[in-house]
């Protein structure tokens, strides 16, 4: 197991791109082209018409589930260039066809039609009995031979379509194809491109699913034969499992042989041949105890409902043991021998993996009762976003909006086609971006958006992407240059430092605002560009004195009245203390009185 979504992303491109040449790209069909080989034609001409029927081959569905072309070149006799089973790729068929040689002569459509309807349409050449036979013959001339043969095909059950360049004529064209509609005209071998949409839109279409069924017959109750695999994915390859049509799975029919969830799957060929294929999407199926060993008709609800296209295969998947029950095969012979089965670790939509490994076994000598029932897929509805506004300096692929069509079905795949000077759409992540310089100025720009799904329902949506011209940004690439282009009143004491694209308005150094007392405001002119266009903006700046915080130094007169103040309090205290100081050391009668001689009194 692996994974390439990048090989896978190509190969669905190149499914879409394919289906827009063309109408009907599925459907079984053999078809014959009838190639005019006469002297009138002229090399030059001769390669301009093989390269117009390269182009209506290419809008088909090419190999054995699809449409198988030969062809005939003729003059006065006609030749075989290839049968219906030469080529079987739609590579081989448009080189095929390219090589197809040239042998001027005569003109005898008649003989070319009796050849191919002879010589193609055999069982021997490729011809598939049950499948429709066309032919498509092209001329510039006038028939030599009668063109009888022409009812004779169709009276056998040929559809001719036949084409005109030039000096055809027109009564030899309605003879062969018996209806005037069928008959498609160019006045020369240049207007060929012209008609090539018409020739082919001319086929009967079944490329759309409608109801149908695709699998085994109407699943019975079979013996109840459980496999004893577990942890399997099992691939359905038989040719009645693989879809011819396009649209989604509107649900599945089976008998399960026990309880669980079942992973539906629906798988898709990579396109780079083998056996790599990549899962296109899953939804899952739920089987109650009671169900096991009934018919089940599941549906899928809305939104769980896989996109199918022609060339699809089918598959499931559980955790434990094989859900879907089987029955033995009575007969070989018409028993599907095409059932693939491997052990897989992950199995997530996008994911590559190589059915044609070692990890890979055949299922054989059983029959699933299991089948798919199909419907057409919803056509998309516009998305409800399809204006934008955005500044007109975006640079080159930068995002403007996400775009995708409302669709419910699952798995779906859009390819959008936008064309415009300065926008594009980005497919791999579905969003417009921008393509070129855009212009600096108000502009509104009106897009058509076609997007196809893959059943090739178109829409086209009108978007409408709005510029405004906006101050200037800074882009990887992308320098701004700013400054000061005016000062009012007149100052210097500003100035613009720009650091890394980061403009700032500064304060010069030992700047003086002496204006102050003329104005107390200053408005400063910005101007900005970014070397494509200039913007400009305007700065106020309020001036203000400054305020400082010193210490306090009181006037001299307070110093001195405090200390005037001062001068009654001292005396008052100095008095006081001398006082005291008297009180405490004479006696009544003034005496100093000491330790001592109170002693000496005593005694």
């Amino acid at each position: 197991m692996g994974n390439n979504a990048i090989q896978r992303c190509v190969f669905a491109l190149f499914l879409f791109f394919n289906m827009l040449d063309g109408a009907c790209l599925t459907g079984k069909r053999d078809i014959a082209i009838v190639i005019d080989e006469s002297g009138s034609v002229m090399n030059v001409n001769y390669i301009k018409q093989l390269a117009f029927l390269q182009k209506v081959a290419s809008a088909f569905s090419i190999g054995e589930q699809g449409t198988l072309f030969g062809a005939v070149a003729f003059n006065t006799k006609a030749r075989l260039a290839f049968t219906l089973d030469q080529h079987k790729t739609k590579e081989s068929l448009l080189t095929a066809i390219g090589s197809v040689s040239y042998v001027p002569g005569g003109t005898a459509i008649g003989a070319g039609i009796d050849f191919a309807r002879q010589q193609v349409f055999t069982v021997a050449n490729g011809d598939r009995t049950e499948v429709d036979d066309y032919i498509i013959v092209i001329t510039d001339g006038y028939s030599a031979d009668t063109v009888t043969s022409g009812i004779a095909a169709r009276n056998a059950g040929f559809t001719l379509f036949a084409v005109g360049v030039d000096g055809y004529d027109p009564g030899d064209l309605i003879a062969a194809t018996g209806d005037a509609n069928k008959v498609f005209t160019a006045p020369d071998y240049d207007s060929l491109d012209g008609i090539v949409d018409q020739l082919i839109n001319a086929f009967p279409c079944d490329y759309f699913c409608g109801e149908q069924v695709i699998g085994n017959e109407s699943p019975v109750n079979p013996v109840n034969n459980a496999d004893k695999f577990t942890g399997q994915a099992f691939l359905l390859t038989d040719e009645m499992y693989i879809p011819s049509c396009c649209g989604v799975v509107a649900g599945v029919e089976f008998v399960p042989s026990l309880s669980g969830t079942l992973e539906f799957i629906v798988w898709r060929r990579d396109g780079s041949g083998g056996h790599m294929y990549w899962l296109v999407g899953k939804s899952d199926v739920i089987i109650t105890d009671s169900q096991v060993g009934t018919v089940v008709n599941y549906t899928f609800p809305v939104g769980s409902r896989i996109i199918i296209t022609d060339g699809d295969t089918f598959g499931w998947y559980s955790t434990g043991a094989v859900i879907p029950a089987y029955a033995l095969c009575v007969d070989a012979s018409t028993c599907p021998g095409s059932y693939q089965r491997s052990t897989v670790t992950l199995l997530e939509p996008g994911i590559t993996s190589d059915w044609g490994g070692s990890s890979v076994s055949a299922v054989s000598g059983r029959v699933y009762d299991f089948r798919v029932h199909a419907t057409n897929n919803t056509a998309p509805s516009p998305t409800k976003q399809t204006t934008a506004l955005i500044p007109d300096h975006l640079a080159v692929g930068d995002v403007v909006m996400t775009y995708a069509p409302v669709d419910p079905d699952k798995a779906e795949i859009f390819t959008h086609v936008l064309n415009h000077t300065y926008f594009y759409f980005d497919t791999s992540t579905g969003e417009i971006k921008v393509k070129s310089v855009l212009p600096r100025s108000y502009a509104k720009y009106s897009m058509s958006v076609l997007s196809t799904d893959s059943c090739r329902h178109q829409l086209t949506t009108t978007v409408v992407i709005t510029t405004y011209n906006s101050v200037s940004v800074t882009h990887i690439n992308d320098s701004v240059c700013c400054h000061i282009s005016g000062v009012s009143p007149t100052s210097s004491n500003f100035l613009l430092n720009v650091t890394n694209n980061d403009p700032r308005v500064m304060i010069a150094n030992e700047s003086r605002f002496d204006n102050r007392l003329i104005s107390d405001h200053y408005k400063l002119t910005l101007c900005c560009s970014d070397g494509l266009i200039a913007t400009q903006n305007y700065l106020e700046v309020a001036v203000k004195a400054a305020s400082r915080k010193r210490a306090y130094v009181p006037p001299g007169w307070f110093t001195m009245a405090v200390a005037m103040s001062m001068l009654p309090i001292s005396t008052l205290i100095m008095s006081a203390c001398i006082i005291m100081g008297v009180t405490c050391t004479c006696d009544q009668k003034g005496h100093v009185t000491t330790k001592s001689s109170k002693t000496k009194r005593d005694t």
